[in-house]
């Protein structure tokens, strides 16, 4: 998706009250017809390590740093980074954090909102959610296209790449139902390219459009 229509998209996001924080758009051209896009800073928080990720606290560290690319209504983050070539997406990571309990961000409500760290044994845990299509790491256990849950070494096969619109209808159809019909427009089409290695069509894994 090219930033004018990513423009557009996320002001739909706006206005349908879904989104409420939107970062910036960065494009970094890598070559001649490739170029990355960011939406706002996406990279690990300051005290990232592999044992936190998914963990309370990394939730509450990216809301601080501002890691994140949007900001739902309800307190949850989600980044967007892709590579488009020509007009096709090469690489993509997509994430989707849930709140640690739903926040009333549109007005106001933050971190100061989040239970003490006492009641976290008491607080449902909710998994955070990672696309990833990176057919150059391809190898056995890491497919093209892959969805991580629950940490970096689940990796369930996906068929094949991610438009930005089929992961955030992904997120809407799972979790957000009211905003179906809101946001309809953002449902994916029949028509998807698959890339799926032949040992991994024999696990379980997601087909794609989602």
């Amino acid at each position: 998706m090219k930033v004018g229509k990513l423009n557009v998209l996320i002001a739909e996001l706006i206005e349908a009250g879904f989104v409420v924080n939107s970062k910036g758009i960065v494009e970094t051209k890598l070559g001649r017809s490739s170029y990355l896009v960011e939406v706002g800073d996406t990279r690990r928080t300051a005290a990232f390590e592999t044992d936190y990720e998914n963990s309370l606290r990394h939730y509450a560290d990216m809301f601080d740093e501002g890691r994140y690319s949007l900001m739902l209504y309800d307190g949850a983050l989600v980044s967007v980074k892709y590579i488009m070539e020509h007009d096709a997406i090469t690489w993509h990571r997509y994430s989707y954090v849930p709140p640690v309990v739903s926040l009333d961000v549109g007005n106001g409500e933050g971190l100061g909102e989040l239970p003490p760290a006492a009641d976290y044994l008491r607080t449902p845990r909710r998994t955070m959610l990672r696309f990833e299509y990176d057919p150059a790491s391809f190898a056995p256990r890491h497919p093209y296209s892959h969805l991580h849950l629950n940490g970096a070494d689940c990796r369930m096969p996906v068929s094949g790449s991610l438009g930005l619109k089929d992961f955030l209808f992904f997120l809407i159809d799972c979790f957000y139902p009211a905003f179906i019909e809101p946001l309809a427009a953002l449902k994916p089409s029949a028509n998807s390219s698959s890339h799926i290695s032949v040992d991994d069509t024999k696990r379980s894994y997601i087909k794609v459009p989602l």
